[in-house]
């Protein structure tokens, strides 16, 4: 009876994928019939899941990963190549994509763009960073919930990086922050305005290691421009002042804890000498790994404290070096304490120059466990 039981709910599950697949191949085949399509043909498209943008030999780079209607719907096809870059360039960002859209026979649809790519060169170009925003932010068919990622080479290497295992470059980033929490999750509208404030964010690190597709660290806009790189390491202590659950705090005593909360609490103190930031960070958290067993509850929660207090502390140094306020504490100055805010005439570079930082954690371990 139980395996009567277990191939009924099986082929049950299997009639529903199978459903599933069906509706929405008929779906689509109803948009192209009903002209749903912009009066254009399924066939006639090339959906693109991922734009770069870069500058190469002093012009602007445009690249578009193009999938096959075969991959959206899921079909077998004999053209094993797998997603087409084709790529462009112009004396303009339009210009480029342009070019890059004439590469293909087929019309260029943005529909289902899921992430831009931005290169180096371009990043560290002021005005063709802001022109190829601009463009983007301009052209109705993309959406600015489009993520953004940077790479520290070209834009459309990454574009043509087939990992083993992985999907498309677009797709990957897409899947990585539908499934992964990270406070470094950043869209197009979001960054656009970032920069339009104060002209400083934080755009996701994409590169390759080990051929292996992979989002780690980040890459630092400070006035509209690339002024360095920051790795994992570095950036450690963003997830403190951003708040981000499932964080890890790995002590040299050989204790892991993950955490399940965390609240913060930013003041301010103007002085003559500038402007003292005390980071309040309540942290809740279980622990998952003790390779020691002989520690104490508070004194696992002391050396939590103190390594979250060590690495919040290292990212702010290390901001203060690049001149970028990553932490985006000018902008919670500018909302909660107006009068420091008005004292520096609205510089939030000059704020942010006078700005230093003291981290204060308290830790509580969650749940019994076998800890004393």
């Amino acid at each position: 009876m139980r395996t009567a039981s277990v191939t009924t709910r099986v082929t049950s599950l299997a009639t529903r994928v199978a459903a599933t697949m069906v509706a929405t191949v008929v779906t689509i085949a109803a948009c192209a019939l009903t002209g749903c399509w912009d009066s254009v043909e399924l066939e006639e498209r090339a959906f693109v899941n991922a734009v770069g943008a870069d500058m190469k030999d002093g012009e602007r780079a445009a690249a578009l990963s193009v999938s096959s209607l075969d991959a959206l719907i899921g079909e077998k096809s004999e053209d094993k190549s797998g997603d087409s870059v084709k790529k462009g360039f112009g004396a303009s960002f339009t210009a480029a994509l342009r070019e890059a859209d004439g590469m293909s026979s087929k019309r260029a649809y943005f529909g289902h763009t899921k992430v831009i790519v931005f290169g180096e060169n371009l990043l560290r170009d002021q005005e063709a960073f802001s022109e190829a925003l601009d463009a983007l932010e301009r052209d109705n068919e993309i959406s600015d919930k489009l993520l953004t990622v940077a790479t520290d080479g070209e834009a459309s290497e990454i574009l043509e990086k087939n990992a083993p295992g992985e999907p498309s470059a677009g797709l990957f980033a897409t899947y990585f922050y539908k499934n992964k929490r990270s406070s470094l999750k950043l869209d197009l509208a979001t960054l656009s305005r970032r920069l339009h404030e104060n002209g400083c964010a934080l755009i996701p690190k994409i590169e390759t290691r080990d051929k292996q597709l992979k989002l780690s660290g980040a890459a630092v806009i400070s006035n509209g421009e690339l002024v360095g790189w920051m790795d994992e390491k570095n950036l450690s202590g963003l997830a403190w002042i951003s708040g981000e659950r499932g964080a890890l705090i790995n002590i040299p005593s050989g204790v892991v804890l993950s955490v399940s909360k965390i609240k913060n609490k930013l003041k301010f103190y103007d002085k003559d000498n500038g402007v003292t930031c005390v980071a309040e960070i309540n942290v809740t958290g279980e622990i998952v790994e003790d390779n020691n067993g002989q520690l104490q509850r508070r004194e696992i929660e002391k050396l939590c404290e103190d390594e979250i207090n060590k690495q919040t502390l290292n990212s702010f140094l290390a901001f203060k070096e690049l001149k970028a306020d990553g932490f985006r504490l000018a902008e919670a100055i500018r909302k909660f304490e107006p009068s420091i805010y008005e004292r520096y005439d609205g510089d939030e570079t000059a704020l942010f120059d006078a700005m230093d930082l003291e981290p204060r954690a308290t830790v509580s371990i969650s749940g019994t466990g076998s800890i004393g």
